[in-house]
């Protein structure tokens, strides 16, 4: 790559096609011998970037990591913006085979996952994940997940993630409820007030037919 290209891959403005993972950078990239000493207050921007919009759909999908199960390599900034029909929501499951680098007192700076709940008004963060533990599963808010991986100049041998995804629908039409399931319980229609008057009419002659048979 001149070092033309590389000022505008490196600036965010090159073509689209720049954009695109270079499968033979990412393998130069890994196969790095050794790391550069970590300077924790450097900014490293030196990043690949890539975004990819997918299409959520009833069949079920997967993204993960570069190379996994396999070390990932460095210096990556990936993001996936997951597209759902409206009204519908997005489910999200991670493989239990994880591992990124560890946290810094508790908190994920370097290599981590993390993933936002979109919408046009608000965003919301339902977490950054990194270390050995998998990520809980999760149901979107709305029809939008954004899912982005960054891994910083520092190599280290671990698989990097796998998240699966799959569509969540729900019926925006008030006059179709779901269905109750067998373990559900019903409660029973109140009974109106003409049965109610009939009963109390009844109730005396029944009280009159136990007085006699008691004489």
């Amino acid at each position: 790559m001149t070092e033309a290209k590389r000022k505008k891959w490196r600036d965010g403005i090159g073509p689209v096609e720049e954009l695109r993972v270079c499968s033979e950078e990412v393998e130069e990239r890994a196969k790095a011998s050794s790391s550069p000493p970590r300077d924790s207050n450097r900014l490293t921007t030196d990043f690949y970037r890539k975004e990819e919009n997918i299409t959520v759909t009833p069949v079920r999908g997967a993204i993960y990591s570069p190379r996994y199960p396999n070390a990932y390599p460095r210096n990556l900034l990936l993001s996936w913006k997951l597209l759902s029909p409206p009204g519908s929501r997005i489910h999200l499951e991670f493989d239990g085979h994880f591992g990124l680098e560890e946290a810094e007192n508790g908190v994920c700076r370097y290599d981590f996952v993390e993933v936002e709940d979109q919408s046009e008004t608000s965003t919301i963060i339902w977490g950054r994940w990194c270390g050995q533990k998998a990520p809980p599963s999760l149901n979107s808010k709305t029809n939008v997940l954004r899912v982005t991986f960054k891994s910083d100049d520092y190599f280290v041998a671990k698989p990097g993630f796998k998240v699966f995804y799959s569509l969540l629908t729900f019926s925006l039409l008030p006059s179709r409820l779901p269905s109750l399931p067998s373990s559900a319980f019903v409660i029973p229609p109140l009974t109106c007030g003409t049965d109610k008057r009939e009963e109390e009419k009844r109730q005396p002659e029944e009280r009159r037919k136990s007085e006699a048979e008691r004489e």
